[in-house]
């Protein structure tokens, strides 16, 4: 630990809503987006074009969650992929005895049920006190599928 505390001491704070603020809880709605592109550009591959990811996160729509909120429950139909930009979510999978795994910011959820027609396969509500989500509906997917199928896949 002593290690760890020396390079980056946060990673050693056990409040998981603390670790993830790369946001302020103030920032602009300006800034907010720019850090949401930032996050989609780092999970797109390597080779994807700035003109693709510009046009795909345009697509994307801004949702605020509070602590509680449900995004989708287990087995609801999968309508939308989500970008979480400031936050903390979690992930229950409510038939395997509430298995969970938390979502940080900068991570995407909800690609496979979108792209396979599945229905969700967690269930998934805001762990944080505020959560901003940035959401990708089926419908703007499937557009996007027949408009610039080279922007789509990069989901």
């Amino acid at each position: 630990n002593s290690l760890i505390a020396r390079q980056n001491p946060d990673l050693l704070d056990d409040n998981i809503t603390a670790r993830h603020k790369l946001l302020r809880k103030n920032s602009s709605l300006s800034e907010e987006k720019e850090v949401a592109q930032k996050y989609l550009v780092n999970i797109c591959p390597s080779d994807a074009d700035e003109s693709s990811t510009v046009l795909l996160f345009s697509k994307f729509q801004r949702e605020v969650y509070v602590e509680g909120d449900y995004l989708w429950k287990q087995g609801s139909p999968s309508l939308s992929i989500k970008l979480l930009a400031r936050g903390v979510l979690i992930s229950i999978l409510e038939n395997e005895a509430g298995t969970n795994e938390t979502i940080s910011a900068g991570n995407t959820i909800g690609e496979l049920g979108v792209i396979e027609g599945m229905a969700r396969m967690s269930s998934v509500s805001c762990l944080s006190e505020e959560a901003i989500v940035y959401s990708l509906s089926l419908e703007a997917y499937r557009q996007l599928q027949k408009s610039s199928p080279k922007a789509a896949r990069l989901i």
